[in-house]
């Protein structure tokens, strides 16, 4: 028996379950990433295919599920391919983008430091509930989240036409900005900062050994006052977003390996 997980996302997604597998499951998991969501029925047929997903294996799906027609039509598909081979279990991430996986967790501003105005605190606050509680925050009629949304729209797009903006770009560009605010954290859709997903004091040679860096000023910035280990900060951040709430948390996929 064993874990796959297989992610639709090549990059900054794919980076981070790598992570999970190496602090969280000691690298007892598999995981493979495909290249994009229509790619994925493919990448997993290849993979039992050539017995990299066999019988009694638990399989983990992470995507986005920014179309739902296409991740049921994938997931029809994946269904009928692992049939046969009678997994033990089978995983699918819940969460809209993978984004929103940090922008739930509720410890992302302590850990940042940063500094933020006021409505934007109550922006990412009014975010990360409506995320926890399975809502849809940019489609919401709600007058304060309105006023909130609308005004970070109105600040960060104001050259792209209403029709280009919808919730994964609003995710993705409201992430990448608040986490470059603080050298180590910054999120992108083609990378993930190693302070996330790293020792603390691991990370803190990077940053002294990177250009231009004075390491005799060197203090450490961000809101976490002690060395964290990668494994703990990856497992906060499983237990305080949604993940967990998804039912994906560090215990649960520990159980698979």
């Amino acid at each position: 028996m064993s874990l796959v997980i297989v992610t639709e996302d090549s990059k900054s997604g794919f980076e981070f379950w790598k992570s999970v597998n190496k602090e969280i499951l000691g690298s007892r998991a598999s995981v493979i990433h495909a290249y994009g969501i229509d790619s994925l029925s493919n990448k997993i047929s290849e993979l039992i295919k050539h017995n990299r997903i066999t019988e009694h294996d638990s399989l983990l799906i992470a995507l986005d599920n920014t179309d739902s027609m296409k991740v049921d039509g994938q997931i029809d598909i994946i269904m009928r391919l692992v049939k046969p081979i009678k997994l033990k279990h089978l995983l699918v991430t819940t969460y809209y983008c993978f984004e929103e996986v940090f922008l739930s967790f509720t410890d992302i501003l302590t850990w940042l430091n940063i500094k933020t105005e006021q409505w934007e605190v109550d922006l990412l606050n009014t975010i990360a509930n409506n995320i926890l509680n399975g809502q849809d925050y940019f489609n919401s009629t709600d007058a304060q989240v309105r006023l909130l949304l609308d005004r970070y729209i109105g600040m960060r797009f104001k050259t792209i036409g209403n029709k280009q903006i919808n919730r994964e770009k609003v995710a993705a560009n409201l992430l990448q900005y608040i986490t470059s605010k603080r050298t180590g954290f910054s999120i992108t859709k083609q990378s993930i900062g190693d302070c996330w997903i790293e020792d603390c004091c691991k990370t803190s040679i990077n940053i002294l050994s990177a250009p231009n860096t004075r390491v005799n000023n060197f203090v450490r910035k961000c809101g976490i006052n002690t060395n964290l280990s990668a494994s703990y900060k990856i497992a906060e951040i499983m237990h305080k977003s949604v993940l967990c709430t998804g039912g994906i948390s560090p215990h649960s996929l520990k159980n698979l390996v």
